[in-house]
This record gives structure tokens, C-alpha cells and sequence, in this order.
């Protein structure tokens, strides 16, 4: 009987873990990771560099992992500097990867960057009656 009860609420904790698991990104710079996080906070995401930052050779990299993949959808990735301005878009990927001297040049221009992600269906006309959400992922600063 004592058997029983533990497996059943084994099977119940093991189903509401699950159920609550959900989108995940983590953020990489110069193969170091700078952030993983399952939650959009602008106060919490925000990633400092320093101009010393971008002068070695290496990547600016976000993963973002989706829980569950939505069939007949699209994922961008974006790029958008302090004035809401899209300076970089990669369609139908999870990965946004940025070399260091690509990200220089962005953050001279702009020394805010914001990275957001979204989806749209792939059937055009459905895509033309929604409304589009933006996930921020994170804020890059330069300091």
C-alpha cells in the first residue's frame, strides 16, 4: 500500500514539473555564459560590455529553446537598437549569432542594443491577422 502512494505522488510531481516547463534561452560571449533564463525582465537581462570585450575574436551568441514547437510557425530573431529600430533579423532560426566585430559596430552606432524574439504562422494570411509579440530575451549595454 505504502508503494502505491509513493509512486502515485512521484507520478504527480514528475507531471507538474513537466507541465510548467517553458521557454528557455541562454546567452553566450566569447564562449562564456552570460545568461540563462526562462524569464523576459528588462531589469534583470541586461548584459554589460566594455569596448575590451569586442577587440578578442569571438561570437555574441543567443540559444533560445523552445519548449514546445509550434507546427506551420515561424521564429525570428531581432536586433533593435535604443529608438525601436531593426538592425538585424534572422528568420526561421533559434540561434542569433553575432561575431564581435559586427556587435562593435552595432554598439557604436547605438550603445543599447535589445534582442527580441516571435513567431508568426508560415500561411500568410493568417499571419496578416494577428497580433505580433515580442519576447525581450535580453539588453546588451556598453559601458
Amino acid at each position: 500500500m505504502n508503494m502505491k502512494k509513493i509512486s502515485f505522488h512521484l507520478l504527480f510531481i514528475i507531471i507538474s514539473v513537466m507541465s510548467f516547463a517553458q521557454d528557455s534561452w541562454k546567452v553566450h560571449h566569447n564562449k562564456i555564459e552570460v545568461l540563462n533564463t526562462s524569464t523576459s525582465d528588462p531589469v534583470q537581462n541586461v548584459i554589460t560590455l566594455k569596448q575590451a570585450d569586442l577587440i578578442a575574436h569571438g561570437d555574441f551568441v543567443v540559444n533560445y529553446n523552445e519548449d514546445k514547437l509550434q507546427k506551420n510557425w515561424i521564429r525570428y530573431m531581432g536586433v533593435y537598437d535604443g529608438a525601436e529600430n531593426m538592425v538585424v533579423q534572422i528568420k526561421g532560426a533559434t540561434i542569433l549569432k553575432l561575431p564581435n566585430k559586427t556587435l562593435k559596430d552595432l554598439l557604436a552606432m547605438n550603445s543599447i542594443l535589445k534582442i527580441f524574439t516571435w513567431t508568426l504562422p508560415a500561411d500568410p494570411e493568417l499571419a496578416a491577422r494577428i497580433r505580433v509579440r515580442r519576447l525581450l530575451l535580453c539588453t546588451i549595454e556598453l559601458k
